[in-house]
């Protein structure tokens, strides 16, 4: 069964801006201590135990305006935060992008669109991660992908993973 894009791309859009609001309201507490305690909060957001960085790079030169992935993982070690509070940052400017780590499985769901697109190779997520990995420890499938025109993408890109 295939999923016409345009109406993953719609529902995405509805689920991120319900995502984005949540992340707003979190931030203004934040934002009040800015001097003294923008020293400490890198610290304490680190994971224990020799925390990694697990990135995510578009490989092929293709213009991507949305991008649905899940990443399997496996070995020691774990994703930092569970649900869409998953320790994981978006690298494209003007992207809207939706988290959802399911821990009890090691699996990570990962949504993208960017209206104006971004194009590879391109370096376009990365998370934080509790313990050793490597990156054959990850398993990426692209679930869909769409240029900024809604045509679908194929073949599917090429996700490499970078552990840092």
């Amino acid at each position: 069964m295939r999923i016409d894009s345009r109406i993953v791309a719609i529902v995405g859009l509805a689920v991120l801006s319900a995502a984005c609001d949540k992340p707003q309201g979190a931030a203004a507490p934040a934002a009040k201590p800015v001097a003294a305690p923008a020293a400490s909060a890198p610290a304490a957001a680190a994971p224990a135990g020799g925390g990694k960085t697990v990135a995510f790079e578009l490989t092929d030169a293709v213009t991507i305006g949305a991008l649905q992935i899940e990443v399997e993982y496996k070995g020691p070690g774990r994703l930092v935060g569970d649900a869409d509070a998953v320790a994981c940052e978006t690298l494209l400017e003007g992207a809207l992008s939706s988290y959802n780590h399911v821990a009890g499985e090691k699996m990570l769901k990962a949504a993208y669109v960017v209206v104006k697109g971004f194009a590879g190779p391109a370096r376009f997520a990365q998370c934080k991660y509790d313990g050793a990995a490597t990156p054959a420890d990850f398993k990426v499938l692209v679930k869909d992908a769409s240029t900024p025109d809604l045509a679908e993408v194929t073949p599917a890109p090429v996700i490499k993973v970078v552990v840092e």
